[in-house]
């Protein structure tokens, strides 16, 4: 696990009643990992919780932390998080906000929230790219 300093985190949920986040995050030197994307999809392809955005941000939570694990990190080693929603309302990004915060617990790691048109899969509605700091193993 490496060792990184939270800036700026607001304790209290802000008054739209979605949590809040780190505003940046520091890392001591070390390895980085970075992911292109996380995708809501099973081993086969198929599109996992279609058009549920609780259900497709925690699946790619759950792939993250199974792709940090096999690095020899955790979820508490992520830096920043871009969560992509492709829904015509501002309140499923706050569903997928609260998805992250829920699966994060205590760790509140920088995360930027997007609306977007549309993403790979007809019945894809989150998409997440992820940047984590991982000690070298040694």
């Amino acid at each position: 696990m490496s060792s990184i300093e939270l800036l700026g985190l607001e304790t209290t949920d802000d008054p739209n009643g979605m949590p809040r986040f780190s505003a940046a995050a520091v890392a001591a030197p070390g390895a980085r990992l970075f992911t292109a994307t996380l995708l809501p999809q099973d081993s086969d392809g198929a599109t996992v919780d279609p058009g549920d955005v609780q259900g497709q941000t925690q699946f790619c939570i759950r792939v993250l932390g199974a792709l940090l694990d096999s690095e020899g990190g955790s979820l508490a080693d992520v830096l920043s998080v871009t969560v992509y929603v492709a829904e015509s309302m501002q309140v499923d990004l706050g569903v997928a906000l609260s998805a992250l915060a829920g699966e994060f617990g205590e760790h509140r790691p920088a995360v930027t929230g997007v609306g977007v048109q549309v993403l790979r899969g007809d019945e894809q509605v989150v998409e997440l790219s992820v940047i984590a700091a991982l000690t070298p193993q040694g």
